[in-house]
């Protein structure tokens, strides 16, 4: 079995919290918990089911984006993908809203907004029928805040992690690079680079966050291979 740190001591917990009418404690919003509820119910046999969700996930997006079958795999065996799915977390929830229709897509983006906020920029900007879509995930979050309290509070409260040995962002000195990436997103209309700019801009970001920035590049297939490689020379090299 697969160590799930983050599934363990968070995710798990507030599930079993949520359906015993009990508070819980998670920085994401909370309808999060909703489709995970099976993974929970289901204990070691729903975590296995967990992870064969969690690739599938990834694949999905990795497909909607365009990427050849080396890029696919390149992405799918990195480092941070790896992690993602090891510590039991959330990112491939999150990315199946790549591939989702636009309201449920944007929801499931906002769990991970540090890692999708371009894209969910996008998946409004893009659609002629903005205002419904606005309207539709404004009214799921209004009623959010209605039943589990003013959460965005708590979401803010991950900059604890900024001095963090997990807090691998590049700010501020990425910044640049994630405003062109954004006008590319934006201005053509290109979900990978939409998606690959939001987490440049964050002061906090976590190891399993860049997973999404692997599935943005996916369709790169060049990148998506030296990327993995490199990247996992680097973690390997911690315990040479």
């Amino acid at each position: 079995m697969i160590e799930a740190i983050d599934w363990d001591t968070t995710f798990r917990p507030a599930i079993l919290a949520l359906l015993n009418g009990e508070a819980f404690n998670i920085y994401n919003p909370p309808w999060v918990l909703f489709p995970l509820i099976p993974f929970a119910v289901m204990g070691s046999e729903g975590r296995v089911m967990m992870l064969l969700f969690g690739l599938l996930s990834f694949l999905l997006a990795i497909k909607s984006l365009g990427a050849g079958k080396l890029g696919t795999v390149a992405v799918l065996l990195s480092p941070f993908v790896y992690e993602s799915l090891a510590w039991g977390n959330v990112e491939w929830l999150a990315l199946l809203g790549v591939a989702a229709t636009p309201t449920i897509g944007i929801l499931l983006l906002m769990i991970k907004p540090q890692m999708t906020f371009g894209l969910i920029l996008l998946k409004l900007i893009a659609r002629k029928d903005r205002a419904r879509v606005a309207i539709l995930v404004a009214a799921v979050t209004l009623l959010s805040f209605m039943f589990f309290g003013f959460w965005p509070l708590k979401t803010l409260s991950y900059n604890q992690f900024v001095g963090s040995e997990v807090n691998l962002a590049l700010f501020p000195w990425a910044i640049p690079a994630g405003i062109i990436l954004l006008f590319i997103g934006l201005r053509f209309k290109k979900q990978w680079a939409a998606l690959a700019a939001s987490p440049l801009f964050m002061h906090v970001l976590t190891p399993n966050s860049w997973a999404g920035i692997f599935v943005a590049m996916s369709k790169f297939t060049r990148v998506s291979v030296l990327g993995s490689v490199v990247m996992w020379l680097i973690v390997l090299s911690r315990y040479l």
